[in-house]
């Protein structure tokens, strides 16, 4: 039977990270990896592939797409010059998966659940992902000077550098006078940044506990847990959990930016999106557009 040992899976994880992917994608696609191989497939047939992924289909066609790019990422971390040749013989879904329904928070419903978690670092994770509509995986990423002081009107703002999905670069800020105080005393960024002085950088990360495993399993673990405790608080806040979780902060932060501003340009930048097709996807799946047609006509 054809199995990932430890090594290749950690290698693997890796391999997805250097992607740009998002803690949640690396996490699924690894599962959905490690699915395919219990079958005991060939990896270098293309009808091993395409066996499974009609019988994933079969049961549950709304994952097919999952496992579709699963499958298309592990193929090309295996193989560098056949990767094409395989893919190209690979039968690909027809359909998108349909969405799940999501629960749109009202902002005060989001800050009730940021201040129902547990740890406190997991509220500055949320406060900044629901402040700048950063993926968790792109806050978790933050290391020690990633998040810096900046001159904007006469007062001080937050700039926060990350690294996003596509490994692309990007600022956003955080001008909230409560929320600034937060962040900066618990990432102890004055402290850091007199240390920084003293003895010069130090690779620290933010969110991210010290440990021997390399930095994408870190942020894997780091992610699994503030997935645990952000159940834990839409519990306690009577939201559905499976109908909201860490990327509806991102979710509910373009929807704020569409209801202060309804335009589409304005959230593509807000968003950090390359190709405008995707914000679009943003307001097409919120059912925002639709919302504002009718609400237009019905009142």
């Amino acid at each position: 039977m054809a199995k990932l040992n430890l090594l290749d899976y950690g290698l693997f994880v890796y391999y997805l990270g250097e992607q740009g992917l998002a803690q949640s994608s690396i996490k699924t696609y690894g599962k959905c990896v490690t699915q395919f191989l219990k079958y005991g497939p060939d990896i270098n047939d293309c009808n091993s592939y395409n066996k499974f992924l009609i019988q994933v289909s079969e049961r549950s066609d709304k994952r097919g797409y999952c496992y579709f790019y699963a499958l298309k990422h592990f193929i090309q971390f295996k193989f560098e010059t056949k990767a094409k040749e395989i893919l190209k013989n690979i039968i690909k879904p027809k359909m998108k998966d349909p969405k799940t329904v999501r629960h749109h928070l009202t902002k005060e419903k989001r800050i009730e659940v940021i201040n129902k978690l547990e740890s406190e670092k997991h509220q500055v994770v949320a406060l900044i992902q629901y402040l700048t509509g950063l993926r968790v995986g792109d806050v978790l990423k933050l290391k020690q000077g990633d998040i810096s002081w900046e001159d904007y009107k006469d007062k001080k703002v937050l700039r926060i550098n990350s690294l996003c999905k596509g490994q692309k670069r990007t600022s956003v800020y955080v001008t909230n006078p409560t929320a600034i105080d937060i962040v900066s005393k618990f990432i102890k960024l004055d402290v850091e940044e007199k240390e920084n002085k003293l003895f010069g950088k130090v690779d620290r990360y933010y969110f991210v506990t010290n440990s021997k495993k390399n930095i994408y399993n870190r942020i894997l673990s780091a992610y699994i847990e503030y997935y645990k405790d952000l159940k834990t608080a839409l519990g306690q806040c009577n939201v559905d959990i499976t109908k909201f979780a860490s990327h509806d902060f991102r979710r509910g932060f373009s929807r704020d930016v569409w209801d202060e501003n309804n335009d589409i340009f304005t959230l593509k930048t807000a968003l950090n999106h390359q190709n405008i097709n995707t914000t679009a996807r943003y307001l097409r799946f919120s059912g925002l557009t639709n919302l504002e047609i009718l609400d237009n006509l019905q009142n």
